[in-house]
C-alpha cells in the first residue's frame, strides 16, 4: 500500500533544461580579476566535504613538481566555508554574477570537479555547455559518466592522474577545443529546452 501515491509520470521524468550562453566575455572576467595567465576553476559550495583539501594539496605538489606550469592560478567562486592555504596562486573570487560565472568557465583551462559525492552536477553541464573540459574526481560516478558520455571531461583517482591529465591540457590546447566542443554538443543535444 502506498501511503503517499506519487504519480507515475512524476517518477519517471526528471530533467533540467539550459541557457546557452553565446559569447562569455572572458577578457572582461580577467580583467575585473586581474588573472594574466591561465587559471583553473572551481565553482559552487567551497568546503572540506566538497574534496577541496586534497584538490588544494594536488595543486600546490603539482606546481612544485612541474615548475613549467608557470603562473597557473586555481580560482574559486562560491560560497567560503573553510580556510584556505597561504598560497597566492590559490585565489577566492567570492560570489559572482550568472554571466560572470560562465566567462569565467569560458576563460578557464578546465573547471575541476574534485567532489566524490555529486549527484547531478549542474556546475558540469555548465562547463560543457560553454565549451570547457571538466577534470572530475574518478571517485564520482554521475561526474565520470557525464566525462564518458559527453566525451568531454577527463577524471583521476590520485596526483599522478591529475598531473597527467593537468600536464596534457595545459600542453595541447587543441585537445582542450576538442573537448569542449564535444561539451557543448552533448549540453545542446540533451539539456537543451528544446529536448525538453
Amino acid at each position: 500500500l502506498e501511503r503517499f501515491p506519487v504519480h507515475k509520470k512524476m517518477r519517471e521524468t526528471v530533467g533540467m533544461g539550459m541557457e546557452l550562453l553565446d559569447q562569455p566575455d572572458i577578457h572582461a572576467f580577467r580583467n575585473k580579476h586581474a588573472i594574466p595567465g591561465k587559471y583553473l576553476l572551481y565553482a559552487g559550495r567551497i568546503d572540506a566535504g566538497k574534496g577541496l583539501e586534497e584538490l588544494f594539496r594536488y595543486f600546490q605538489f603539482y606546481k612544485e613538481e612541474y615548475p613549467g606550469s608557470g603562473n597557473l592560478q586555481l580560482i574559486l567562486i562560491g560560497k567560503l566555508g573553510m580556510k584556505l592555504p597561504q598560497d597566492p596562486s590559490i585565489r577566492y573570487i567570492g560570489f559572482v554574477d550568472e554571466g560572470d560565472k560562465l566567462s569565467a568557465m569560458a576563460g578557464a583551462v578546465s573547471v575541476v570537479q574534485p567532489s566524490r559525492m555529486e549527484s547531478f552536477s549542474i556546475v558540469t553541464l555548465e562547463a560543457f555547455s560553454v565549451g570547457t573540459p571538466v577534470i572530475a574526481n574518478a571517485a564520482s560516478r554521475v561526474l565520470v559518466y557525464h566525462c564518458r558520455k559527453a566525451n568531454a571531461g577527463l577524471y583521476y583517482g590520485d596526483f599522478e592522474e591529475l598531473a597527467e591529465v593537468l600536464t596534457l591540457l595545459l600542453s595541447d590546447r587543441n585537445l582542450g577545443r576538442s573537448l569542449g566542443r564535444n561539451g557543448q554538443t552533448y549540453v545542446k543535444d540533451n539539456y537543451g529546452w528544446n529536448r525538453l
